[in-house]
């Protein structure tokens, strides 16, 4: 059974907004920093309306107690229940246990509860992870746990896609990688931009993200992708570009978007030649479109429509490899 709206839910969650962790990522690693005196750090996944919550934490005031829930609806009477209970020592968090591990570093929770989560997982969540029967990659998103391998492999390939990477010409400040994982986490739940990590046999061989996502009118976004050199000409960049394509312009549980835009180096044509094979429709030139390599530079532009999907474009890109 699926709970209703609740009325009035944004003012209600507000009236309880000192038991809301609004950026739980940043808090990963810090948690007992809430609560210095706690004897342990106890995490409880699907509290609902808060029956077990507010009675754990109330039974022992020495625990520090994280409640995480996907339902706002249902948080917010657990909420309403541990303010009125004048608790002081749980916290709430808006989300989804599959971040967990972006919630919280290795061994820093004493101990886990696991009541009420939701035991049917939608195909929207399944779909975080993105595959295709005729292709041996995953598209996932990055996670803080991708840390050490994702640097090997960008770092490696740092000479291969510097002639080709972007920047920002203000030259902003340098972040971690925690910080960008962060960053793409508040991204996803806004809904302005995913970044993939393409996984070939358990390992990380390239990225793909999907960003300045407009809604509205235009309902358009642009891709941008990178492949371990190691791994060129395996028809890898062309097989998660079709796999991102379907699930933002085709899926009901994506983004459900119109048009997704690939900028390109005219001199790029290991990347020409990936559109191509997916079927993009050739734009035009942008003179001085973006900042690549430290210099304004133009760009040919490339779209893929969701009138143009037919049975897919993975599914299309699949069968014309088996011909």
């Amino acid at each position: 059974m699926r709970m209703r709206k609740k009325k009035n839910l944004a003012p209600r969650m507000e009236a309880c907004g000192a038991y809301l962790i609004r950026d739980p990522f940043a808090l990963r690693g810090r948690w007992r920093e809430l609560m210095p005196e706690a004897r342990e750090l106890r995490v409880e996944l699907g509290c609902g309306k808060g029956g077990f919550t507010v009675g754990t934490a109330a039974a022992e005031p020495e625990v520090l107690l994280i409640a995480v829930e996907k339902v706002p609806d249902a948080m917010v009477v657990a909420m309403e229940k541990a303010r009125d209970a004048a608790l002081r020592n749980v916290w709430f968090v808006d989300g989804d246990a599959a971040l967990l591990p972006d919630m919280f570093a290795p061994g820093e929770i004493d101990r886990l509860y696991i009541n009420f989560c939701d035991p049917w997982p939608t195909n929207r969540h399944a779909k975080r992870r993105l595959t295709h029967p005729g292709f041996p990659i995953v598209l996932r998103p990055l996670t803080m746990d991708d840390e050490d391998g994702w640097n090997e492999v960008r770092w490696r390939n740092n000479d291969w896609l510097a002639p080709w990477e972007s920047g920002d010409p203000m030259h902003g400040g340098s972040i971690t990688f925690n910080q960008w994982v962060q960053r793409q986490r508040r991204n996803e739940q806004h809904g302005v931009g995913v970044i993939f990590a393409i996984e070939y046999q358990m390992r990380i061989v390239g990225q793909i993200s999907l960003g300045a996502i407009v809604y509205g009118a235009m309902r358009t976004g642009v891709v941008g992708y990178w492949v371990d050199q190691r791994c060129a000409g395996r028809g890898f960049a062309p097989m998660a570009l079709a796999m991102l394509a379907d699930w933002a312009l085709g899926d009901p549980f994506g983004p459900a978007l119109h048009r997704l835009e690939i900028a390109i180096l005219p001199d790029n044509a290991r990347s020409l030649a990936v559109v191509r094979k997916v079927g993009a429709h050739h734009e035009g030139l942008r003179e001085r479109y973006m900042y690549v390599n430290g210099q304004w530079r133009d760009h040919v532009t490339f779209a893929l429509l969701a009138e143009d999907m037919g049975q897919g474009f993975a599914a299309r890109l699949a069968a014309a490899g088996s011909r």
